[in-house]
């Protein structure tokens, strides 16, 4: 005999549902390139914001990703003459805005060709660096490695000559320096009510102090955030104009190799 939950009620009206409006794209049906091509321009379009290392290691996905000889991935990434969906961003234009931010940041900053030419120095100077073999090949761990803490371990018969080696002092003294203790603070206290409070322009004064060095915190760190935010602003310049170079040495080979 089957159960009544499992019959179906007659005034049973189906519910519309509706669909959420923050359905995926490709749901949708507006054009979308995939998470990884959207993560590296999305990346590629904020190079004003990322460090050194993430430029470098961005533009080298890019650039491997461009050398690879498959037609429609070389058409998205090199080819400017195409027209896209206007939900569809292509590289050239993620690198004009990318431009675009670097030059609006470069006139804020008054000595900015200097700070670049002085950062171009700094990395050829990096890179020229020579590196011996035994350089190379040391293993700095191997050299040094790391010490091992030395553990002193107590045996029970250590334990028992240090008691014995302890003396027993009385109890009384301990209690009567107490009680010295105990009266010389009730006396101090009870001094203290007597007396005045400070005067309220100590405790200004403190505040002030206290006041003024927050602000001084507050004054450093926002220096530090404008200096590191110059000095990524910097390195992405440097890093955009050598990438710029590169994608146009790629589409040189792309051509080079077609006719060929």
């Amino acid at each position: 005999m089957t159960s009544s939950f499992y019959e179906v009620c007659e005034d049973y009206t189906p519910t519309e549902v509706s669909v959420p409006s923050n359905t995926p794209l490709k749901l949708q049906g507006i054009p979308y390139t995939g998470p990884l091509m959207g993560t590296l321009f999305a990346k590629l379009d904020q190079m004003i914001s990322n460090s050194l290392y993430e430029n470098l290691l961005l533009t080298g996905i890019i650039t491997r990703l461009a050398t690879y000889p498959q037609p429609l991935l070389r058409s998205f990434l090199l080819n400017t003459q195409m027209v896209f969906h206007p939900s569809v961003r292509s590289l050239y234009q993620v690198l004009n805005s990318a431009r675009n931010k670097i030059n609006n940041y470069a006139k804020e900053v008054s000595d900015f060709t200097i700070l670049v030419r002085r950062a171009q120095k700094y990395l050829l100077a990096r890179g020229t660096l020579p590196l011996s073999g035994d350089a190379r090949s040391r293993n700095i761990v191997r050299e040094k490695p790391m010490p091992v803490p030395k553990v002193k371990t107590k045996t029970l018969g250590d334990m028992f000559v240090r008691r014995k080696e302890r003396k027993r002092k009385p109890l009384l003294p301990k209690l009567e320096s107490l009680l010295e203790r105990r009266d010389r603070s009730a006396s101090s206290a009870s001094t203290t009510d007597a007396k005045p409070h400070p005067s309220d322009g100590a405790a200004e004064s403190g505040s002030l102090f206290y006041v003024k060095q927050r602000v001084q915190e507050r004054e450093r760190e926002q220096r530090k955030m404008r200096e590191l935010k110059t000095k990524n602003a910097v390195y992405a310049c440097i890093v955009l104009a050598e990438f710029l170079k590169e994608l146009a040495a790629v589409a040189q080979e792309h051509a080079v190799s077609n006719i060929l």
